[in-house]
């Protein structure tokens, strides 16, 4: 069996890893939100290039 010091040592670099853990994991979730809202502007900004060559150039006449 280990000693309790061994155990309390071990214990406290556990808590470092699932510290860093959850950080990263915030960050990773932070980017995918960030990447979400990109392609929401990249789709509606193609949606609005499809309109202008449907409607052709009588668009920018108005």
């Amino acid at each position: 069996m280990m000693g309790k010091k061994k155990l309390k040592i071990l214990n406290k670099s556990l808590s470092y890893v699932l510290s860093d853990i959850s950080k990263t994991s915030e960050k990773i979730n932070n980017a995918h939100a960030g990447f979400d809202k990109q392609l929401d502007a990249n789709l509606k900004r193609q949606e609005q290039v499809r309109d202008i060559l449907k409607n052709g150039a009588g668009y920018y006449k108005q």
